[in-house]
This record gives structure tokens, sequence and C-alpha cells, in this order.
């Protein structure tokens, strides 16, 4: 069995996630599960920065508990870790770097002039982050064409000579481990047989490559933290597909141009966090009473206010759900990881389009920038529905109903320049024609038809997205989660079952509508239930209290310090309160 924690650490700007990414690329292909996780500051450079790799040869979404591998590149990198070092562990320190630092008993240390070999060898010392890619490739016994097949794809674009310079320095880095360290047993990490071809992403790519597949042809957006990633990665694909993006001067201009796309017919989305949500609440309502199709997508971030741009949280639960002045139907979908992000992010425009409201994508900074590996995409499956759209007739011009009082309560919509007539989409209470009205009982019909489609979207997501049932549903012990936390709390399971705790888990796939019915069941037939979310107030929690009451069996686990759980975090809460 494999599981390895690595942790590379060092100046915010002097290449960690460089050496991170390359390395987690050359496990990938080696036939291991990957999961990454970045701890950065919230600066250009400057600061201390560590990028963590969990090398498992099985599923693995959760931080490692001890670290087998530290590369230090700065001695804060050994100063902050030292706890974290498992009692079989090494330290691999850049000593052109650190000049001093002080050693932890038990623990082996193993000392690379990195950037001094690249800049005398090669000329440069950035290429030191391949040196010690070659030395660590050493030390796991890591096959060698695997990694130049890597640094070809990597640095190919840049020339045959810069991945030329980076063999020699990945060779360097090889040499040197084996003229120092020949002599250490160290875990050596097999190529596997490879049983299905798997891909590495991050979340937010997964989400720019869903909106692609889903139609999606615009996109609006101002950079912030932690979703910018899917505005790059959208203006690189979406003129490839003959769409736009536009990025706008702030987020309030995002969300209103994706409104304007999507009133004029074309799937449009748009993405930000906390801060920037805020600034959208008040186009979200529009989208409710205009009745525009609008996907969002929420990365949720350490608050209140700027907070701790890069750090993970689930604080932005209830101000997700019930953003938006009034009352109008929307849904909240919350994707565990970036293989579900990306069949998320397509059903969300099907979603969008059938019941005519906003959607919103429910992710954090873990998420959003871990890079994990994936099953590739199965896209034989996918489907586009674009909901009810009206016919277009030949014949005299004349006002459509856009608002037409339906059973179901989703009107047909109409495009600018492909409809049957002349159409009005408006913000104000209307009539079926979209005229100003304030009457009483037209008020009364127009906000009765509207809130038909939460029972419609209570049924597409009950059916595409239905809660998941982790372990066995008679185990009297349950956990309910959402989002990333699925990941530790699935392996904490597990860690309690080899100590004869046996545990369930409901796993909430979409926050709202909110599923009573699957968490009144759950709960009623658990002796004891524990709500784990990475927030302060416990704000899953009061939803479930919401659904069922304020129960004895039910008990609030949180975790606010802008890091996800371990399994163990999880462990030892449980095991506390049994």
């Amino acid at each position: 069995m494999v599981d390895l924690g690595i942790r590379i650490g060092g100046v915010a700007g002097a290449g960690v996630s460089v050496t991170a990414l390359v390395l987690a690329r050359i496990l990938k292909e080696h036939g291991y599960n990957i999961q990454t996780f970045r701890d950065i500051p919230s600066r250009i450079r400057g600061g201390h920065t560590s990028e963590t790799i969990r090398v498992s040869d099985k599923p693995r979404f959760s931080p490692p508990s001890k670290l087998d591998l530290i590369m230090a590149f700065d001695k804060e990198t050994i100063t902050r870790n030292k706890d974290m070092i498992d009692k079989n562990g090494f330290v691999v320190v850049d000593v052109s770097s650190v000049r001093s630092y002080e050693k932890i008993d038990g623990i082996k240390f193993l000392e690379i002039p990195a950037s001094k070999l690249a800049k005398e060898r090669l000329g440069s010392d950035l290429y030191r982050n391949t040196v010690i890619v070659g030395f660590l490739a050493e030390m796991y016994g890591l096959d060698k064409s695997t990694i130049r097949a890597v640094l070809a794809r990597i640095y190919g674009r840049k020339g045959e000579k810069i991945v030329n310079y980076n063999y020699e320095a990945l060779e360097i880095g090889s040499n040197y481990y084996k003229e120092n360290y020949q002599h250490l047993e160290t875990k050596k990490l097999e190529k596997l047989p490879v049983k299905e071809k798997k891909i590495l992403l991050t979340g937010n790519d997964a989400i720019a490559l869903g909106a692609i597949v889903a139609g999606c042809r615009f996109y609006a957006g101002y950079p912030i933290t932690p979703a910018t990633q899917i505005l790059e990665r959208l203006t690189n694909l979406m003129p490839r597909f003959g769409g736009v993006v536009l990025q706008t001067e702030d987020e309030i201009a995002a969300i209103n141009s994706a409104i304007g796309a999507s009133i004029a017919g074309v799937r449009a989305m748009t993405a930000t966090s906390g801060p920037g949500f805020s600034l959208m609440t008040e186009a979200v309502s529009l989208a409710g009473m205009a009745e525009v199709p609008l996907v969002l997508v929420n990365s949720n971030r350490s608050g209140p206010s700027t907070g701790m741009p890069t750090k993970t949280e689930q604080s932005d639960v209830l101000f997700t759900i019930f953003q938006g002045h009034g009352e109008f139907p929307k849904a909240v979908i919350a994707p565990a990881n970036a293989e579900e992000a990306f069949y998320f992010t397509v059903e969300a425009f099907n979603l969008a389009d059938l019941c005519q409201c906003p959607v919103i994508i429910f992710v954090d900074e873990f998420i959003s920038h871990g890079y994990q590996t994936s099953s590739v995409f199965n896209l034989e499956d996918l489907t586009v529905n674009r909901g009810k759209i009206a016919e277009v007739t030949n014949g005299d011009i004349k006002l459509f109903p856009r608002y037409k009082l339906v059973d179901d309560g989703v009107s047909p919509r109409a495009f600018p320049g492909k409809t049957p007539g002349i159409f009005i989409s408006t913000g104000l209470e209307h009539d079926e024609y979209g005229y100003p009205i304030e009457n009483k009982e037209a008020r009364v019909k127009m906000m009765d038809k509207r809130m038909r489609k939460v029972k419609l979207i209570e049924d597409y997501l009950s059916k595409k997205m239905k809660s998941e049932i982790v372990g066995k549903e008679d185990d009297r012990i349950g956990l309910i989660v959402f989002g990333s936390v699925r990941g530790p709390a699935v392996e904490a399971a597990e860690m309690l079952g080899k100590r004869g705790i046996s545990v369930k888990i409901l796993r909430l796939k979409y926050l709202w509508p909110f599923p009573e019915e699957d968490v009144r069941s759950f709960i009623e037939n658990s002796d004891k239930v524990f709500v784990i979310e990475m927030n302060a107030t416990g704000q899953l929690y009061q939803l479930v209290k919401a659904s069922v009451g304020p129960l004895e069996k039910i008990h609030s686990v949180r975790k606010y310090d802008g890091r996800l759980f371990t399994p163990h975090d999880i462990v030892e809460r449980i095991e506390e309160v049994l």
C-alpha cells in the first residue's frame, strides 16, 4: 500500500509551485492518485509558501496527517513542519538557500546545493527545481523515461534547448543523490500497471471544461482569488469554440453582462468569491425576476471582508443560499472534487435553462486550486437541454408573452431576432407580456407562477444529484457533509471502522432547495449524527436543525483555520463525543 505525504516549501516566488506540479505530474504518470494542497500567502512575492502532494495507490481527497518528505527551500519550512514529520521521514534541504538550520532528533536530513549546481553547470539557478526533481526521482526510484516525457510536455513550448537543459538538470540531481545517499533505504515508487487513463487538473480547470462542453459561449468575470483560474482557462478555450470572454471592470458589470448575453440566447456564466459575490447580489435577484438562466460559481475563501484570500472555508453557505432580495427560485449545487465539478457544471447549465433561474455552483479554495487525478471525462452520456424555446414562425410582428402563465411555471423563452414577435424582459413585477404591474391579484399570480419552478428544481436535483450514502444505512453513527469535506470524512470513517466504530455518511450534493427528506430520514435512522463543516457558526448544522429540530443526538463539528479537515481532526472529535 502506498500513501505518502510530500511537502515542498520556501519563499513565494522561489519555484515551489512549479516543483510540486512537475513532481505531481510525474507521479501521476507512474499510475498513482494525486491530490495537492496549496498554502500560499496573499501576495505576489515574498512570505512563506508550501505545496503538499498526497500520493496514493487509491483515491484520496484529504490532507496527509503525517509527512514522509519535506523539501525545504528555506529555514521556515523546517520549523513550521517539524511536528508533522513521520518518524521514518526525510527532510531534503537546498543548502544553497538554507545556510543554517536546526536538525530534528531521529529525522534523516539530506542536503543538496541545488541552486549552486544549477548555476555552475547550466548557467542559471532557474533549473534548480528540476535538479531537485532529479534528486527526489532517484530517491524514490522513479522511471527516467517517464520523467523525461513529462518534462518534454511541460517545457516543449519553450524550445528544444530548454528541454535539453532540463534533461541535464534531471541528471545532475539524480547523480548527486547516487554519489551521496545511495546507501539510504527509502520507499521505492514503482510504476503501476495502467488500469485506466487518468488526467490531472484543478476544480477550476474542470469547471471551465464543463462550461465549454455544456455549450457556454459567453463568460464575463473579474479576477478574484480563488476563482481567477476559471477566467484564465476560458480566455484560452472559449475563442476556439466561437465564444467570447469579457474581463469587466468589476463584478457588478460581470454578472449584468452575463445576464444580457443569456437574454440574447447564449449560455452564459460568471464566477467569483465572497467579496465579489456580495456585489452581484442585486443582479442575482434581477435574474430571478426576469427569469433569466444564469450559472454562477462561488469559490469560497476565508472571510469576512478580504479575509484570507488563499485559504479555504465554507462560511458562505447561508449567504449563497439566501443571497438576493425578495423570493425567487434558485439552486445551489456542491461538487466534492474536480471530477464532479466538471459534470455538475454541465448539469448546472441544463437546470438553469430548464427552469429559467440562477444556478450557483458552490466550491471552495481547496477544490478550486488543488490538483487531483480524475478519470477521463465521459462525454457520451452528456446532453444539452435548452428547455422551452418558442418556435420561430413567419407572420406579422406581435407582442410575445414572455411570461405566459403556465402550469409548471416555465414560460417558453424568446430570443431577440429569432422569435415570433417583440418581447420585453424586465426586473419590475410584470404581466405575461412584461409590462409593469402593481395589481395585487396579478402580482400573486405571477409570484405563484415563478415559485412553481421550485418543484421542478427539486425533482431535477433529486434525480441528477441525489444525496449520497457512504457506508451501511443501518449503521447507527452518521456524518453529514457536503463539498470538499467528503474526502476527509470518508477516510475518517475508514479509520473509525478499524477501531470498531461503524460510521455512515450522508453527503449532500445540493444545498438548495434543501434536501429535507434525505436529511430527516438519515437522522431518524441514526443514534448520533455529526454535521461536519468548515465554518465557525455551523451553518449546515443550522439548516439541519431547521429541518428536523434541535435534537440532542445532532453534534456540530467545525473547523475554520483556513485549512481542510484531516481525517484525524474528524476522528478525534467523534471519539471525544462518543
